[in-house]
């Protein structure tokens, strides 16, 4: 046992004295780091320094390198914490919900080496940042993921329609933002001018994430819409109606609060049919113009001035769009439906919304009181006192009533209904149609097509396509008038006229300029017009 312990203690002989470290305590100055020799450290000049006379400078030790302690353990954490919950809105296993997540309890796998993650993953994180931004964008039929602090707890979510931002899979750059915006409001604003160029200007120059989820729909709507316009853009026109209805049925799916929908909903749907008509499919277009209708009617835009008198309260540009974008609504679903014959969606009996201002008073933000559709119609107004999306609406609301007034005489028929209600319908039509055409005359365009204005142009074709079909109905009416003969010879001559006045018309539209055209022009009226010109040809062969 002794020599157990004999052999293993050394013995005094064998142990050596420590070697004395040559590196001396503390730092050399920067001269003989320079230089590359050993300094003696002395404060507040070296040996070498002083014989040498240089200064002799001691610059003090950087701060350690490498993340703090636990610093890496804590992204660990998160980053499970992060994966857990991407597979539980997969439709994976239960997320805890609270309390601490080890490390341990995850498998290896599903972290992988940290050497493959993105370096500016790490550097965004920090030990008070949040974890949110992390999370996937939200895809179709999957709702967005909520707020999750740091610690990986869930909170509560405001309502998604209000909230909810999407991160498109086509990206624009900010010199494609700008000239889309440029090409909408030059070429297409003045067809549908439903929301206020400076307001929009001010949320659209945000960042995707601080704008609602509406208002990029609206965005990526008019960006479609001038895309359509131009050639410049033509590779990304389709690309950009994809995203748009992408954007438009998350934005649908996830809103399921009553009373939650905003005014750009409505007008991206408007937006969208608009592009469809025009670039897509006919019957396409008129599948989402029916959800731009049912909008419409959710947000009771028929309804705005049902309160007598200017409320001070309300936002006066806000107000005006509301009222544009119902008429607009409206305008599409005369065209539409007069087009094909089907019956109307939005009635123009009991509509308690004033109709648009002029364009200066709704840049301005300037209070004015307009008329009703009621009133206008029913005073015979001059042209001037209109602006002329308010003329148009009187005009399409004129022809619809006349498509009614062939609906219901097809009915009476059928139930064998009176010849005088018919009359009493049809003179009463005619009144007001000439009316406004005697209002039209008195703007009649120039000759000088430098000078001709499009909107006043299609607005006059329309009142002329309004005779054709007002004389059609008649033609084909089996009611007889009751003691007095049908003049003939007065409706010859009015359907001749109107119907060469749109053939003079459409050949001055032809040597217009195409842009100036879809600047001034509206572009909702084509399909109306397009059924006017079948009625000329179809007189031009009875007159044969």
């Amino acid at each position: 046992m002794a020599a157990a312990q004999t052999g293993c203690t050394p013995s005094p002989s064998r142990l050596s004295p420590p070697r004395p470290s040559r590196q001396q305590p503390g730092r050399a100055c920067e001269e003989c780091r320079r230089k590359k020799l050993r300094c003696d450290r002395q404060q507040p000049q070296c040996g070498y320094c002083e014989d040498n006379g240089v200064e002799c400078d001691f610059v003090a030790p950087p701060r350690p390198r490498g993340p703090k302690r636990g610093h890496m353990k804590l992204l660990h954490s998160k980053i499970a914490t992060l994966e857990k919950r991407i597979i539980q809105l997969n439709g994976g296993g239960p997320c805890p919900d609270e309390g601490p997540f080890d490390l341990q309890d995850w498998p290896a796998q599903t972290i992988g080496p940290l050497d493959n993650l993105d370096p500016c993953l790490f550097s965004a994180m920090s030990d008070n940042a949040m974890v949110g931004p992390v999370l996937p964008a939200p895809t179709m039929g999957l709702s967005p993921p909520e707020s999750v602090t740091k610690d990986g707890l869930v909170m509560g979510a405001p309502p998604p329609s209000l909230s909810m931002s999407y991160s498109p899979e086509l990206q624009i750059s900010t010199l494609m933002r700008a000239d889309l915006d440029q090409l909408f409001f030059d070429r297409a604003y003045a067809s549908v001018p439903i929301l206020h160029p400076r307001r929009y200007a001010n949320w659209a120059s945000k960042l995707p994430s601080n704008i609602l989820l509406s208002q990029q729909c609206l965005q990526y709507a008019i960006w479609t819409l001038a895309s359509a316009l131009t050639a410049q853009f033509e590779h990304i026109r389709e690309p950009l109606y994809n995203e748009t209805r992408k954007m438009l049925e998350i934005l649908e799916a996830n809103n399921d609060n009553a009373g939650s929908e905003c005014i750009e909903h409505a007008q991206a749907w408007i937006l969208v049919t608009i592009y469809e008509l025009m670039r897509v499919q006919y019957r396409r277009g008129w599948m989402s113009a029916g959800r731009a209708f049912r909008l419409v009617q959710l947000m009771r835009l028929n309804e705005i001035d049902y309160s007598s008198g200017m409320d001070e309260g309300k936002d006066l540009i806000e107000m005006e769009e509301k009222r544009r974008t119902f008429w607009v609504a409206y305008l599409l679903d005369r065209f539409i439906n007069m087009h094909n014959g089907w019956p109307l969606t939005l009635s123009d009996e009991g509509v308690c919304t004033r109709l648009p201002c002029l364009e200066d008073d709704f840049q301005s933000g300037q209070e004015t009181v307009t008329d009703f559709l009621s009133e206008a119609i029913a005073s015979g107004s001059q042209v001037g006192s209109f602006s002329p999306l308010a003329e148009t609406v009187i005009l399409a609301t004129i022809c619809g009533r006349i498509m009614s007034h062939q609906q219901r005489s097809t009915v009476e028929r059928t139930y064998g209904g009176a010849p005088q209600q018919f009359w009493e319908r049809h003179q009463r039509l005619e009144t007001i149609l000439s009316q406004r055409i005697q209002a039209l005359s008195l703007k009649a365009p120039p000759s000088d097509l430098a000078f001709v204005d499009p909107v006043l142009l299609f607005t006059d074709m329309m009142a002329q396509a309004a005779v054709l079909f007002l004389d059609k109905i008649m033609q084909t009416s089996t009611f007889e008038r009751d003691g007095n003969e049908i003049p003939i010879d007065k409706y010859e001559a009015q359907l001749v006229s109107a119907a060469h006045k749109i053939v003079i018309q459409a050949k001055m539209v032809q040597s217009l300029s195409f842009f100036k055209v879809c600047r001034e022009g509206s572009v909702l009226t084509m399909s109306f017009l397009l059924q006017a010109s079948g009625l000329v040809c179809q007189q031009s062969h009875s007159c044969n």
